[in-house]
């Protein structure tokens, strides 16, 4: 039985992308990148990969992708560029498996680039049913995981691949928030064209404004994914830090009744909004938040209210806050928490 999927690109600077030492290693890689001589690649390269060589897994795989899967023709005759397809045989099919193990293991030993092309093998057969599972969807995502690990460790590649699915999923030129969390590959992208073109940051600041004004289907998007998101721009986990953004992110989760946004909403908001932020503090409470607790304690102990600080340090205590426990000896010792200005 045969299937019908996209190529899987590769690229001759994936071949050449680190200098190489061991003679072994570099045997295998002259022979995969020279045409006449590409077929004696694979058991090079398979006795380096046995050894677990990280370039010896990388070349291993790209030599079974040139020589055992039919993308060679499709290369020479310049297909394998323009997006068309060819047939896989069930023996093919078990080669992609080798191919993605030996990508992986070259990827978890360092290798961006093997990351790179393990992401685009699997997003480029996401619909091959013998490699799906039943779920193209997870075999896609499983793809932008390993371009995000490739990204993180800059490989630029992966880094423009991001950016560009990033960008595909504007609707009415601006991002929807479900793919917010991939927008600091966008920066790093831009800023990567910047470094030859500097008219290109410029065009990437005005475009990240409008994203950050997108408010795409905010209603389908849960309050725990809010509330996540959120702590990725407080936090510049996945993307550049924005305290503006997460307390209105926050606040969104907070409305829908999520207690850590509530939580955090009124943490944030207390300088500049306390009446607001202890509502919100007050709903967390509700909601059995023990870090809600203890910022009510401070919150009444900093007003002089004793009695009522007292109160809601031993509401935290009572929900495993061990910190409650100091700041409320410290109101007994000292008259107020340690938290107050």
């Amino acid at each position: 039985m045969k299937y019908l999927i996209p190529l899987c690109l590769i690229s001759s600077l994936a071949l050449a992308e680190e200098p190489v030492k061991n003679p072994a290693i570099d045997a295998c890689h002259q022979a995969l990148i020279t045409e006449d001589d590409s077929v004696s690649a694979i058991p090079l390269c398979k006795a380096q990969a046995e050894k677990g060589d990280k370039l010896g897994h990388f070349y291993y795989a790209m030599a079974i992708m040139l020589e055992q899967l039919p993308f060679k023709t499709a290369m020479h005759t310049g297909k394998a560029w323009h997006g068309s397809t060819v047939s896989l045989t069930d023996e093919d099919i078990k080669w992609i498996k080798v191919v993605e193990k030996q990508l992986q293991l070259s990827g978890d030993k360092g290798h961006g680039e093997a990351y790179y092309q393990l992401g685009q093998l699997l997003i480029h057969t996401k619909n091959v049913k013998k490699l799906n599972k039943g779920s193209v969807k997870k075999r896609h995502k499983k793809g932008l995981f390993y371009f995000v690990n490739a990204a993180d460790g800059d490989n630029k590649n992966a880094i423009a691949a991001l950016s560009e699915y990033v960008k595909s999923k504007m609707e009415g030129g601006k991002i929807p928030l479900r793919y917010s969390h991939y927008l600091s590959y966008v920066q790093m992208d831009w800023q990567q064209q910047g470094k030859k073109t500097n008219h290109h940051y410029g065009a990437y600041e005005t475009w990240l404004a409008q994203v950050e004004q997108s408010q795409l289907e905010p209603e389908k998007l849960s309050r725990t994914t809010l509330a996540e998101m959120a702590k990725d721009y407080e936090n510049g986990y996945f993307l550049y830090k924005n305290a503006e953004m997460a307390v209105k992110l926050y606040q969104m989760a907070a409305d829908r009744g999520d207690a850590f946004a509530q939580y955090k909403a009124g943490d944030l908001l207390y300088s500049s909004k306390p009446a607001e932020a202890v509502n919100y503090l007050h709903q967390a409470a509700a909601n059995q938040s023990g870090d809600a607790m203890l910022r009510l304690g401070d919150h009444f102990g900093c007003q002089g209210k004793k009695k009522q600080a007292l109160h809601w340090y031993d509401q935290a205590l009572a929900k495993g806050n061990d910190y409650a426990a100091d700041e409320k000896a410290t109101l007994l010792k000292t008259g107020k928490p340690s938290q107050c200005d």
